[in-house]
């Protein structure tokens, strides 16, 4: 499932990731992992995504993804 934001795109292949997705832009304090390689998926987001300035747009649009998910009763 997806949404457009006027950022980009957010997405989610399944319950589980956007859960995660929603947790980590939910996240006050983001703590690194103490590792030398970049292969966390959340390294990789998009830099608009981590931006705090863009937190309720984010959530938003989550929120967007959660209700068609429910309303629509799709499984992933």
């Amino acid at each position: 499932m997806r949404h457009e934001t006027r950022h980009g795109l957010i997405y989610a292949y399944n319950p589980a990731h956007l859960a995660a997705l929603k947790a980590f832009v939910m996240a006050d304090l983001r703590e690194r992992l103490k590792t030398t390689s970049n292969s966390s998926y959340f390294s990789k987001l998009p830099a608009w995504i981590k931006a705090a300035r863009h937190r309720n747009e984010i959530l938003k649009a989550i929120g967007k993804i959660e209700h068609a998910i429910l309303s629509s009763n799709m499984a992933f």
